[in-house]
């Protein structure tokens, strides 16, 4: 990595995820914007609100997230 993002997120953000996010992102709104080296931190907030975020792009994130819900459905089942 030489500093620069891995990508521009789009999330879609319910009332009670854009009050949290406004704790490290002053300017969050109902779609937040920003650039992430990572998918892992950002995943694991929107995984950790379901039905409350939701991931608009890039695409590899979206498909990163269907990856881990798989994952953890395959995890469930036994």
């Amino acid at each position: 990595m030489n500093g620069e993002p891995v990508a521009e997120v789009h999330l879609k953000l319910s009332p009670r995820a854009a009050n949290l996010l406004k704790e490290e992102f002053p300017a969050a709104t109902a779609i937040w914007r920003g650039e992430v080296k990572g998918f892992e931190g950002v995943g694991r907030f929107v995984l950790g609100f379901p039905g409350e975020v939701e991931a608009l792009a890039p695409q590899r994130l979206i498909d990163y997230l269907h990856e881990k819900r798989s994952l953890a459905a395959r995890l469930k089942e036994g």
